[in-house]
């Protein structure tokens, strides 16, 4: 046997015994990524299954062009300004009824006030995964918005109320002019409904 003969015979004996290790190897690098789809998906079923919380929320502008002006209520569990409306009760007599949600809401948030308003059509149903400060967890919501005309003057909220209005600037950066917080829910729907930037 030459000496080119007996390197090639030793070379292949080496390769045929590295080549299953190799392939075993080569599969263990892929294994995640083999895995990750899959307990991707079962993370993706389980937020799926998850209930969720519907509720119904009211777009009320105030002015136009530049002077645009939204109205935001003090929410006393979250500690921040949001949207005014809340979330479905049916043993309140919602009846699954997101529109009767927010006539009901509306009537006691700013019934108080003595505001009279006009619930306008519904413009979209907005599907959020957002945390919950109140139970400390992510959960999954449905907010019905609706256009709601309101019987206001503007110099009646001074921007230290229970009832503000707030600048698209103010939602944009989640602080009032005086300082106080705005939620983040607030700035999420109005970018769904494109009356702000998305992020």
């Amino acid at each position: 046997m030459t000496i080119m003969k007996k390197y090639l015979v030793e070379e292949r004996s080496l390769i045929s015994w590295r080549w299953p290790f190799a392939a075993w190897t080569r599969m263990f690098w892929l294994l995640p990524w083999l895995i990750w789809p899959i307990t991707r998906n079962k993370r993706r079923q389980n937020v799926l299954r998850e209930p969720i919380e519907r509720g119904a929320l009211a777009l009320i502008r105030m002015g136009s062009g530049p002077s645009q002006h939204y109205v935001l209520q003090w929410n006393p569990n979250w500690r921040m300004y949001n949207l005014l409306g809340g979330k479905m009760d049916n043993g309140r007599g919602d009846a699954n009824d997101f529109s009767q949600t927010l006539r009901r809401e509306l009537c006691e948030e700013i019934g108080a006030h003595k505001l009279q308003f006009r619930v306008v059509r519904e413009l979209r149903h907005i599907i959020l995964r957002q945390y919950s400060h109140r139970e400390e967890r992510s959960k999954n919501y449905d907010f019905a918005v609706f256009e709601v005309e309101l019987d206001l003057l503007q110099r009646s909220l001074d921007g230290s109320g229970e009832l503000i209005l707030a600048t698209p600037a103010e939602i944009e950066r989640l602080t009032t002019r005086s300082g106080q917080p705005i939620s983040l829910t607030t700035r999420r729907i109005l970018q769904a409904l494109g009356e702000l930037p998305a992020a």
